[in-house]
C-alpha cells in the first residue's frame, strides 16, 4: 500500500468520529509509524495499527474486546533496539484501533495535557511527556512524517467532530459531507478508498510503546 493510499484509509476512518482536542494529523502520523504504513503484520493481519498492547489492567479504552497475539517486536531497551516477543491487542478493524487508541488518551490522566495542546507539536510532546513512548526521536519522528506528507491538512476545526458512528468499522456515507466541513476538508485531497488488505506479511517495526 502505498502512502497517500494509507493516509486516505485512515483519514475516512476518523469521519464521525469525536476527537476531543485530538488532531487529525497527529494520529495518521502515529498509525503511519507505528502501523508501518499498514503494512506491519500487527496492523494488516491483526487491525492494530497502534502497536498497542494489553497493559496491567487490560482495559477496554473504547475498541478493544479482550483478543490478543504475541508476536516478536523490535523495543527500544539500554539505548538500542532489541528483539522481544511481546503481547498486543487484536482489533476487528481499523476504526476499533482507532478508537481504543484515542481512548487512551481520554481516559487516563497522565495525558490530561494532550487534550488541550494547541498544535501537533505540543500535543505529540505531551504523548511523549505522558510515557506513550521511551523511543528518543519519537516526536521528530512523527514531525517528520506530519511535516513530509502535509498531515495538518486534515486538521480543521480540530476536536469538534461530530458523535462516533455507533458501528464502527463501516464507513458511512452519509457522515462524510457533515465531517468534511468539521474537519474542513477537500473531497479532492480527501477520498475515500476501499483498502483490501493483503496476505503477504510484514515485520513489525516497535518504537517501545508504554501507554
Amino acid at each position: 500500500m502505498n502512502k497517500q493510499a494509507y493516509i486516505n484509509r485512515v483519514a475516512a476512518a476518523l469521519q464521525g468520529m469525536e476527537l476531543k482536542g485530538l488532531f487529525p494529523s497527529v494520529i495518521i502520523a502515529q498509525a503511519a509509524l507505528e502501523g508501518g504504513w499498514g503494512e506491519s503484520l500487527l496492523a494488516k493481519q491483526y487491525n492494530n495499527h497502534f502497536g498497542m498492547k494489553p497493559g496491567v489492567y487490560r482495559t477496554n479504552y473504547g475498541g478493544w474486546n479482550g483478543q490478543t497475539v504475541t508476536l516478536p517486536t523490535k523495543e527500544w531497551k539500554n539505548g538500542k533496539y532489541q528483539v522481544v516477543n511481546q503481547e498486543f491487542r487484536v482489533y476487528p478493524s481499523l476504526e476499533y484501533s482507532i478508537l481504543d487508541h484515542n481512548g487512551l488518551f481520554y481516559k487516563l490522566s497522565r495525558y490530561k495535557a494532550v487534550l488541550t495542546a494547541k498544535s501537533p507539536y505540543e500535543q505529540l510532546i505531551a504523548i511523549k511527556n505522558g510515557g506513550y513512548a521511551t523511543e528518543p526521536e519519537y516526536v521528530s519522528r512523527l514531525m517528520k512524517v506530519i511535516n513530509d506528507n502535509n498531515l495538518t491538512r486534515f486538521d480543521g476545526n480540530t476536536g469538534q467532530g461530530s458523535v462516533q458512528p455507533s458501528t464502527p468499522g463501516t464507513t458511512q456515507s452519509s457522515t462524510t459531507a457533515q465531517t468534511s466541513k468539521i474537519y474542513k476538508m477537500n473531497t479532492k485531497t480527501l477520498s475515500i478508498i476501499i483498502i483490501v488488505a493483503g496476505l503477504a506479511l510484514a515485520a513489525i517495526g516497535g518504537y517501545n510503546l508504554a501507554f
